[in-house]
């Protein structure tokens, strides 16, 4: 659980650069850590939450074209 917590705190300081920033190899670096800290959060993520995250666009697309 640890390590999943210090991905997600990453990967919201690199959001927080990737939008306040002008110089564009920063907000590359940045938006690149994010999606790291994304996925390897969800290699860290319990097995609930994985199935969560894959689940959620087959049911909203469901839901949207009821």
């Amino acid at each position: 659980m640890i390590p999943l917590i210090f991905t997600i705190i990453i990967a919201l300081i690199a959001v927080y650069f990737y939008l306040n920033t002008k110089e564009e190899m920063l907000r590359i670096a940045a938006g690149f850590v994010a999606i790291m800290c994304v996925l390897s959060g969800l290699w860290f993520a319990p097995l609930a939450v994985k199935v969560l995250v894959v689940a959620t666009p087959f049911i909203g697309e469901k839901l949207l074209h009821w």
